[in-house]
């Protein structure tokens, strides 16, 4: 792999999303207008606050006589008092819902460690993810909506901007990847998850004697269970559009890969003793690496606030680690942080540019078809483990039954999560 400098020209002076001709011609029904659920709903300029201001019913784009074309109600100077009342009304909404979520997850804690007589910190990490960090996000924006100023209002139309135009994209290699993952853990599912994960995952045991090294490979594509994979492909969806968006498809492949096995050996190594481990998190955790240096050495052509909102990632990731160690593998998940990390160093250019986009160079084109090929054959060397699993005497020789050892209340235990 070598470092790709850019050889683009120098990049127009509007970037893609805040290009004119991203919305389209507004329609010519009348001066003032707005779209919901894709229809065109003509009104009065007096009727267009009313209109914003609805949060039940809402609008989706504006327009006014000032604009040839469609845009977000936030580019409109008169429509700040309804968008702030909008965005106000939201937020309170949000807030509520978050602190259900703080109410029901410790009450199902309570019923649970009764019930088993243990603590499962699953419930705790769901009470972190759905409860108290949206809670302290929708507090502090609850808090600056009150000092709303028309700056912040105009900043907020270019992240809306932004968001439009980064769901137009077409992330091919994303759906290929997640679709992989997901008949990977159906096959789990028809074969019985624990014998999927003693016949493929990262008994370490096992790989300690010093052989089925392919372990190290074949858990990166398996999955634990209904959340884990739900998560995971969640967040190869999210990350990928971006590597996609912001750098090109090939280097998804690439750093996935990488970071998924530098998670396997930071497992292997720094908690040589442990439950199975599988799971898709380490090339995840690379994903966010890679971002990360990617957003800081190109943040003059990234939108405001992309390095922001991957530094918050990290550390919401990481609190996660450190509060449901026992059952997430924390080691794994530093091993690919560190892999994109590197990778990001090795691609990311260092010369400034007005592309939005890595250019990669031909080496680096054919180290992410080559990465994509090996990603393919892994998958399908778990699925014929897990098809043709039976106790080995590689497993005799562990002195241990993974099959049982799956079934343990860690079975899951330590998945790259």
């Amino acid at each position: 792999m070598t470092n790709d400098i850019s050889t683009d020209n120098p990049a127009p002076t509007t970037l893609p999303w805040e290009a004119n001709d991203l919305f389209q011609l507004k329609p010519s029904i009348s001066e003032y207008g707005y779209t919901q659920q894709g229809n065109a709903i003509p009104c009065t300029r007096e009727q267009l606050p009313e209109a914003i201001r609805r949060i039940d019913r809402p609008v989706g784009l504006v327009w006014t006589p000032d604009s040839d074309r469609l845009v977000p109600p936030e580019e409109i100077p008169f429509l700040f008092d309804a968008v702030r009342e909008k965005e106000m009304r939201e937020t309170e909404y949000s807030l509520k819902t978050a602190l259900i979520h703080i109410v029901l997850w410790p009450a199902l804690l309570v019923f649970y460690l009764f019930a088993r007589h243990q603590v499962d910190p699953l419930f705790v990490i769901l009470l972190l993810a759905f409860g108290i960090v949206p809670a302290a996000q929708l507090m502090i924006a609850r808090r600056r909506l009150r000092v709303w100023q028309l700056s912040d209002m105009l900043k907020l139309g270019k992240a809306v901007r932004y968001a439009v135009w980064l769901g137009r994209r077409r992330v091919m290699t994303t759906w290929i990847l997640s679709g992989l993952l997901v008949l990977v853990f159906l096959l789990q599912l028809s074969n019985d998850i624990h014998k999927s994960i003693a016949a493929a995952g990262l008994v370490k045991e096992i790989v300690n004697l010093g052989y089925q090294t392919w372990r190290l490979l074949t858990c990166t594509v398996l999955h634990g269970d209904y959340l884990h994979i739900a998560f995971n492909v969640l967040a190869l969806v999210t990350l990928g559009r971006l590597i996609e968006a912001h750098a090109h498809p090939i280097y998804l492949s690439v750093v996935f890969l990488f970071s998924a096995i530098i998670g396997s050996l930071a497992s292997m190594y720094l908690t040589p003793i442990g439950p199975p481990s599988v799971g898709a998190s380490g090339g995840l955790m690379g994903l966010i690496g890679f971002l990360l240096v990617m957003g800081y050495r190109r943040k003059d052509v990234l939108p405001p606030g992309f390095l922001k909102s991957i530094l918050l990632s990290v550390a919401f990731i990481f609190a996660i680690g450190l509060v449901g160690a026992q059952m997430i593998d924390n080691a794994a998940h530093l091993g690919g942080f560190a892999g994109g990390i590197v990778l990001g160093l090795v691609y990311v250019t260092r010369r400034r540019t007005r592309n939005y986009r890595l250019q990669p160079s031909p080496l680096a084109i054919l180290a992410g078809v080559l990465c994509m090929v090996v990603i393919f054959f892994i998958a399908g060397l778990a699925v014929w483990k897990i098809s043709t699993f039976k106790i080995d005497q590689a497993v005799r020789s562990a002195a241990i039954s993974p099959v049982e050892q799956a079934q343990t209340p860690a079975a899951n235990g330590r998945p790259h999560q």
